[in-house]
């Protein structure tokens, strides 16, 4: 790996988990307790759901797009996930994700889809912070053509690791830096950093948004919708 692509990975990873951890500070610093803002005449946030994604059972869905850097996959590609998680224990969720990814530009077209089933483990440390770890494995299939009859297929065994610290940074509002690792065996492998912002609208529905870079700087953008249940 090249010196300046890891020290770029470093600066890109340590400048978001600064912002989210100011943010976070700053929220708590400014934010009035709930007995507080019970007293004030404000509404307390529903039961269960002023704590982000870790330990909610919810099926989500998300969209967006991603900016590669790398050539001669096309320039601009489409995202599409699904995510099905369960709550096992206190500490331990179950994760079920299905994830498209396609696009095309100068007659060659890729089509991904990608299944994984796994865990994520995660333990308060005070009352606003959770760090969490995650590990999932599932399989890939690839789809490529190129003006070409049939094109090229593949599928392989893949899994995912991952780590990161989820921050209450307002009663609504969960804000989580993380880091994840995939390895799609006999092909390639990457890692990607981002922050997932999630904002609980009700008892049953929140909202997230998942901006995040790779290690070779493609930029992926996604937005998506929670049913909690």
């Amino acid at each position: 790996m090249k010196p300046n692509t890891l020290s770029s990975r470093r600066y890109i990873f340590t400048g978001l988990l600064g912002l989210a951890l100011a943010a976070a500070a700053s929220a708590q610093t400014v934010a009035a307790p709930p007995a507080e803002a019970s007293s004030a005449g404000a509404a307390p946030p529903p039961a269960n759901a002023s704590f982000g994604l870790l330990g909610q059972d919810y099926v989500g869905i998300d969209a967006g797009y991603v900016r590669f850097e790398q050539h001669p996959r096309p320039l601009v590609r489409h995202d599409y996930g699904f995510v099905d998680n369960h709550n096992l224990t206190s500490n331990l969720d179950f994760n079920f994700n299905y994830d498209y990814l396609t696009g095309s530009n100068l007659g060659v077209h890729d089509f991904r889809n990608t299944v994984t089933a796994g865990l994520t483990g995660y333990a308060p440390v005070t009352g606003w912070i959770r760090p969490f770890v995650s590990a999932a494995a599932g399989w890939e299939w690839e789809r490529s053509s190129q003006n070409a009859p049939g094109g090229i297929r593949d599928s392989r065994f893949t899994d995912v690791w991952g780590a990161g610290v989820e921050f209450q940074a307002l009663p609504r509002l969960a804000i989580s830096p993380f880091v994840s690792y995939q390895d799609i065996h006999r092909l390639e492998h990457d890692w990607d950093y981002g922050i997932k912002a999630t904002y609980r609208l009700s008892e049953r529905w929140s909202v997230s948004l998942i901006p995040q870079i790779d290690a070779h700087r493609n930029l992926d953008y996604l937005a998506g919708i929670n049913l909690h249940y």
